[in-house]
């Protein structure tokens, strides 16, 4: 599966191309991502790096944060302290406490949404769908207006009514995928799995 990661956001405007680029090598690994996901979540107060470990843990056993055992919490912990958290604090994505044991978001990563989408070979994109789909559209729209009828007859009004529902139905789709695909959203992390 082909993952795409899409920072999308109000700061995107003011980033330059270095620090989109450093902002997709943070986001490349899925701990990290999950990460950010889990601070998303919250509302905004920091969170105990201990109690951020119990969670990515759950997540990664596919247990409830309860039943995760010593060894797979202390095996993140240790990992989120000596290497995730302090590439997304050189980042600017997380701050720390003075004695580093309770992490949040900056104010600027708080502010940026990254969507992250998995399309495997055979599925076809979003944005190549609405291409495709505005292309039909057109085609269809241009021969009712020509006098052009298909088989079934329809009006000019008739193909603009089903054509609108068409797109609107497909907006609607692609607007409820895009939710479960936004770092931040409720539950588990979209695509999450161990690296």
């Amino acid at each position: 599966m082909q993952e795409v990661i899409q920072p999308i956001g109000a700061t995107e405007s003011n980033r330059g191309t270095e620090e989109i680029d450093e902002l997709f090598d943070i986001m490349s690994n899925s701990r990290r991502r999950a990460v950010f996901h889990y601070l998303k979540q919250g509302d905004g107060t920091a969170v105990e790096v201990s109690r951020l470990s119990r969670e990515l843990a759950a997540w990664e056993c596919g247990v409830e944060p309860e039943q995760v055992s010593y060894d797979d919490r202390h095996s993140i912990h240790t990992s989120l302290r000596q290497f995730h958290l302090p590439k997304m604090e050189d980042g600017g994505i997380v701050e720390f406490n003075d004695q580093g044991t309770r992490v949040t978001l900056t104010d600027e990563a708080d502010r940026t949404d990254i969507y992250v989408e998995a399309v495997s070979e055979d599925e076809v994109r979003w944005s190549t769908y609405f291409v495709s789909l505005s292309a039909v559209l057109a085609l269809t729209t241009g021969a009712a207006i020509l006098g052009i009828q298909p088989p079934t007859a329809l009006s000019v009004q008739g193909w603009v009514i089903l054509e609108s529902i068409a797109f609107a139905v497909s907006s609607l789709v692609f607007w409820s995928s895009q939710q479960d695909d936004l770092l931040g959203s409720e539950g588990v992390p979209p695509l999450f799995s161990e690296e």
